[in-house]
């Protein structure tokens, strides 16, 4: 009896103890499902081909996957897949691009760069909208009932333009895998270099204005915003693999969408097994999201062929591409170019640069700026070796003094720029000369185009160019850091 009395103070004892423990424990692990991610997921940007990702969320680190031109994993594609080619594709001009060039015509010069004469170019131009079918040719996805749709839940905050933009890719694929309609959501505007935006209606961008609905239209049914709230009041089940920000994401679309998402604390609509259970009961469930879809585990058949094919309907606007077939002829007068697209994140200040506390970006920035000449040089080897002349340079609005390093080894009338294209006083400039977002579109269409690509690693921006030209058949595509004639030590962050 006593042994018994013994052994049951003992246990009333640890049970005291623990007590607090376990009511800490349950708390933070309660908390963590409404506000952090589950580190121990491998996320989409984990795997071979959708490695676009940046930094994970971090309450302890700013969240610098902020803005549009966000980090990429350099081993989503090495320079060794992109073959090096001698001749490039031709250009077509026509009478509305000879004119935009004549109003160009102070920036041509004879000067040129001394080439290696091993590998000369054939008659050069470059891809143009022709790349792509039709716009209005003939569907090939019949007009289908949309009984099930697939809406694309964009997290706040969760990254910039090309974040979005790889998000709803992934949304696609999980859509064709389902055989769901997927619903055209608009894109949160990052804000350009003032880094705000994402909260009033006059920041969103229509699909409509950043991606050719027709041609995507031939690979999968879609649906506007307004066709989905008419058929779906409230969401059955929301999908994910991350729950950052769900509040405010919530609030948001709430507020600017006026589509209603689950709280959390809906269990019914927001499981944790929301991906079995959608596999399991995916004819039963018409009205389905897809949060913060950026990241997920699940297991897709034929993964990166979907998402390669993908590509190739997710294609900028004919506007976009109409303006790019102007443009494109004028630079280098129709001879090929190298396009760099450059983002120095130190000038966008400690609180988005790296992915480092600001104690050490504070140290690191000069060093980091130090290496533009190094790039400038490399850029013009690059330039010799395939013997392109001239050099288009696309770069956020507060990464332009690279144009002073460049013009250092390379002459200036053979740079171009934003500030040159957009000169021209044609009307049909003028949406471009007052909206960072549609430039940043048609600089992506530019680069899209050229005959040698240099793109930033660090940058999702750089590496939707990437796959665009890959889906065009384009090679000769390079990241900054993977070039060997750069310091190792330097190439994260570049």
């Amino acid at each position: 009896m006593v042994v018994i009395i013994s052994k049951l103070k003992a246990c009333i004892a640890i049970l005291f103890v623990s007590t607090p423990a376990l009511i800490v424990y349950f708390s933070y692990m309660l908390d963590m499902r409404e506000y952090t991610y589950q580190r121990s997921l491998v996320s989409s940007y984990q795997r071979k081909y959708t490695m676009i990702g940046q930094g994970m969320d971090d309450d302890d680190y700013e969240d610098d996957d902020y803005e549009d031109y966000d980090d990429v994993d350099l081993k989503m594609r090495t320079f060794t897949d992109s073959p090096i080619a001698t001749t490039f594709i031709p250009i077509h001009t026509t009478p509305e691009s000879e004119s935009f060039i004549a109003s160009l015509s102070e920036n041509d010069d004879t000067t040129e760069l001394e080439t290696d004469p091993g590998t000369p170019p054939e008659e050069n131009t470059f891809p143009s909208s022709t790349a792509f079918p039709d716009s209005e040719s003939a569907l090939s996805v019949e007009d289908t009932p949309r009984t099930k749709y697939l809406l694309p839940i964009l997290k706040m905050w969760g990254g910039g333009n090309n974040v979005e933009f790889q998000s709803f890719k992934n949304v696609v694929m999980f859509a064709l895998h389902l055989n769901r309609t997927i619903v055209l959501t608009p894109f949160y505007e990052h804000g350009g270099h003032s880094r705000d935006g994402y909260t009033m209606p006059e920041t969103l961008r229509n699909f409509s204005d950043t991606f050719d609905v027709a041609r995507l239209r031939q690979l999968i049914p879609v649906a506007t915003v307004e066709e989905y709230r008419e058929d779906c009041p409230q969401l059955d089940l929301v999908i994910y693999w991350n729950t950052t920000y769900w509040p405010y994401t919530r609030q948001l679309h709430e507020d600017n969408l006026h589509i209603q998402i689950p709280t959390l604390d809906d269990t019914d609509r927001t499981p944790d097994n929301a991906w079995d259970i959608l596999q399991n009961r995916n004819e039963q469930l018409p009205c389905v999201g897809f949060y913060d879809p950026n990241r997920y585990t699940a297991d897709i058949p034929n993964e990166e062929a979907v998402l390669s094919n993908i590509d190739k309907y997710v294609v900028r606007t004919p506007k976009i591409r109409e303006t790019g077939d102007l443009i494109v002829p004028s630079i280098c007068n129709g001879q090929p170019y190298l396009a760099l697209h450059y983002r120095n994140k130190t000038g966008e200040g400690c609180y988005f640069f790296l992915d480092v506390r600001q104690e050490i970006c504070a140290t690191l920035i000069p060093t980091i700026a130090s290496i533009a000449d190094m790039i400038s040089t490399t850029v013009s080897k690059y330039m010799t070796k395939y013997g392109i002349q001239c050099l288009y340079v696309a770069h956020p609005l507060w990464s332009g003094e690279i144009i002073t390093h460049l013009t250092k080894i390379i002459p200036r009338n053979k740079i171009y720029n934003s500030e040159i294209i957009l000169k021209s006083p044609d009307p049909r400039l003028s949406m471009f000369k007052n909206d960072v977002y549609f430039l940043s579109l048609l600089e992506q269409e530019i680069c899209s185009r050229s005959a040698l690509f240099i793109g930033s690693g660090r940058s999702n921006w750089s590496s939707f160019v990437w796959k665009d030209r890959l889906a065009k058949g384009i090679g000769n595509s390079y990241y900054l850091n993977q070039l060997p004639e750069l310091p190792k030590e330097y190439w994260k962050h570049l």
